[in-house]
């Protein structure tokens, strides 16, 4: 199973099941290109699910 994400912006854009991965430098990779704000909130969203399988 590859990490997707869904993501609507208050302007309309729509993102819809865009794979992404981390690469061995901790570098956020994505299948397709998505502006960098929405890079930095999946990167947050990311760290914030490893935190809390790690409570688990």
């Amino acid at each position: 199973m590859r990490p997707t994400f869904i993501c609507e912006t208050i302007s309309g854009g729509n993102f819809e099941n865009i794979a992404f991965r981390f690469n061995s430098r901790w570098e956020l990779e994505t299948e397709q290109p998505v502006p960098d704000y929405i890079r930095k909130q999946l990167i947050s969203a990311y760290k914030i699910y490893e935190n809390q399988n790690k409570l688990d």
